[in-house]
């Protein structure tokens, strides 16, 4: 259902979500590659964000990996008027990874990990003590989960499944080529003129303040 979904009216999010992952996907793979998980997960800012750093939900969850404010400062990230480290590409994977981990620790399930990703571990244990089960698929069946997270765990695979098989779906001649993204970190001796800056690089201020 979901596949179907993502290949037909959802196309023109496929497409952009595909096109951005093209563009920031080798740097999180880089990461993921460092740490034992399973490199599936790379895919979840697919669902998350369609792979958007600067994605913000109606709840305020900011980045690709769209963490709410007072989990990613519990994941050691940064998150005030001066610096958004929620919309960094390798400090955000890295707490996402962290983050992920730890539910997996909680549960002992990537499923179980995944629906507590959206719903909160604590919604989840209290599920799993309401119902008596231990169970991703029973817990969907006994319909105490919220639709949202219900669909989660099977939207983020449907869209993993379309993008490692993007020629079979007939969706590869959609994707444009995009180049891939990388970035180097610099550490300054001193303060900028962001105005000077802006002019050096041939980039408006708007672009330089968000990067």
């Amino acid at each position: 259902n979901y596949i179907s979904q993502y290949l037909n009216r959802a196309r023109p999010f496929t497409i952009n979500a595909f096109k951005r992952c093209g563009g920031y996907y080798a740097i999180v793979l880089e990461i993921f590659n460092e740490h034992k998980i399973p490199l599936e997960l790379s895919f979840l800012p697919l669902l998350e964000s369609g792979f958007n750093p600067y994605a913000v939900s109606r709840s305020k969850a900011t980045g690709m990996w769209q963490f709410m404010r007072s989990t990613a400062r519990e994941l050691g990230l940064k998150s005030n008027e001066w610096v958004e480290e929620r919309r960094d590409i390798e400090k955000s994977t890295l707490a996402a990874i962290m983050h992920l981990k730890n539910l997996y620790c909680i549960f002992g399930s990537w499923e179980l990990a995944l629906a507590s990703y959206n719903g909160g571990a604590g919604y989840i244990k209290k599920a799993m003590k309401k119902t008596g089960t231990s169970s991703f698929e029973e817990l969907l069946k006994s319909g105490y989960l919220k639709m949202e997270t219900c669909q989660f765990v099977h939207r983020y695979a449907a869209l993993t499944v379309i993008y490692l098989n993007q020629e079979r779906f007939g969706i590869k001649k959609d994707i444009p080529e995009s180049l891939e993204i990388r970035t180097v970190n610099i550490i300054l001796k001193s303060s900028v003129n962001l105005k000077e800056t802006s002019r050096l690089l041939g980039a408006d201020m708007e672009t330089c303040l968000l990067y």
